[in-house]
């Protein structure tokens, strides 16, 4: 990933510049331009009936055969833009399409980068600091939040050493940033449109005026991002907007904790900040696609995906198709998802991510029942389950937790070795 790559470049010192693919075209459908998330949904749509099953030709002969990320903003795409925030790739990298003739010329003024760079000696380590992981956050979380980012930010300042950086003081930050990336066009995708008005270095200078990035973090040498900015306009306002005519007054990422997360977690949501509902739950997230095909989850059900956290799945799975599912069932005001994997920034209901302790470690989240009680309230940042002590104490006897589960030597060794997600997935030494 490109975030291993960086960390790569941390670890040895080593001067770089990154250039990605581009964003994929769009599948478009009935005159409507979607990210690839469509494709799912309409899987729902079809089990329901709300789609006709014969308009799966149709939408499968639009899929985008070229490559690039998905046309949405969410994932890599996200990654992208912060690494040209902080001076590691050139303007345009983050949102130019990838069948777009500027593609060649970002190549170009990429490697023109690099060397600059490496005759500076000026590594990812003399750019990245707590301030301009700060502001990159600020960023992220005004283009919508992705929690995927957060988790690199986190692990990017461990291996810097930074220690003032964890889900609660990204919680804290997303407080007082402003929504101010707006979908114009309801007929076409939200990367297109973000380019086209003029990109990264245009939603900074909207941060920068209302002083919520600082402009005197180093971009380059002897460059800060005050400089780098000067001469930057908004090509529409309407798509990326100004602090004080934002989308909403704050970004719908947070952090949260409690009984079912005593380590941390990260929450996002739409409209509704709190859910109180059963649990469903699931060991995987293809058991939940499952359910959800056969329609087993209803409204009032926080549906839990265990399974899939760094140690347990081994690795951080993206839940992906089970989210899609649920959007296109007309399920995400209606039921929330926790999970120890990580969750996709397309999805807006309630949905908590990260959860540590994981499902592999004793914690009340790997024992979490079937009609099980749960409450989440972003407000107060808390996600709690009351089980009593005593029958808690049973389940954790009951139970078969822990990395013995693994028959493979080198998977066992990876769930010892791996941090959780509070701390970036990162490394940590055996004792």
């Amino acid at each position: 990933s490109l975030a291993g790559m960086l960390l790569g470049a941390i670890r040895m010192n080593m001067p770089c510049a990154f250039v990605c693919e581009g964003t994929m075209m769009p599948i478009v459908y009935q005159r409507k331009e979607h990210g690839f998330i469509h494709f799912f949904e309409q899987i729902a749509r079809i089990k329901t009936g709300k789609t006709p099953f014969e308009a799966i030709g149709e939408i499968e002969s639009n899929l985008p055969l070229a490559l690039g990320t998905d046309c949405e903003r969410y994932g890599a795409n996200s990654f992208n833009c912060v690494l040209e925030a902080v001076g590691l790739a050139v303007r345009g990298n983050g949102t130019a399409p990838a069948q777009s003739i500027e593609r060649k010329k970002i190549a170009y003024q990429t490697g023109e980068l690099a060397v600059k760079l490496a005759a500076s000696k000026c590594s990812p380590r003399r750019l990245l600091t707590q301030t301009s992981l700060c502001n990159v956050a600020t960023l992220d979380l005004a283009c919508g939040g992705s929690s995927t980012t957060m988790l690199n930010l986190i692990a990017i300042a461990k291996e810097l050493s930074i220690k003032n950086l964890t889900f609660k003081t990204i919680g804290d930050i997303a407080k007082s940033t402003p929504l101010l990336l707006n979908q114009e066009d309801e007929n076409s995708c939200i990367m297109p449109q973000f380019h086209k008005a003029g990109g990264v270095y245009a939603m900074l200078k909207q941060l920068l005026d209302a002083k919520l990035v600082k402009g005197d973090v180093l971009v380059n040498d002897g460059l800060t991002l005050e400089q780098m900015l000067e001469n930057v306009t908004v090509i529409n306002a309407q798509v990326i907007s100004p602090a004080d005519n934002s989308v909403i007054g704050s970004s719908r990422l947070r952090g949260i904790e409690g009984r079912v997360a005593d380590a941390g977690a990260v929450v996002e949501y739409n409209k509704e900040a709190n859910f109180t509902g059963t649990a469903k739950v699931y060991s995987n997230e293809e058991t939940a696609i499952d359910a959800l095909l056969h329609r087993e989850i209803r409204s009032g059900d926080v549906v839990v995906i265990r399974g899939e956290g760094p140690k347990s799945g081994p690795g951080m799975r993206e839940i992906y198709t089970s989210l899609a599912l649920l959007k296109g069932f007309d399920l995400e005001d209606k039921v929330a998802v926790i999970t120890d994997g990580r969750i996709s920034d397309f999805y807006n209901g309630i949905v908590v991510g990260h959860i540590t302790p994981e499902s592999n470690e004793q914690s009340l989240f790997s024992v979490l029942q079937d009609g099980d009680e749960i409450d989440i309230s972003v407000s107060k940042g808390k996600i709690s389950c009351d089980v009593k002590a005593k029958e808690l104490a049973q389940r954790f006897r009951d139970a078969d937790i822990g990395v013995s589960n693994y028959g493979n030597f080198f998977l066992k060794n990876w769930a010892k070795t791996c941090g959780s997600a509070v701390d970036g997935c990162t490394y940590k030494l055996k004792k």
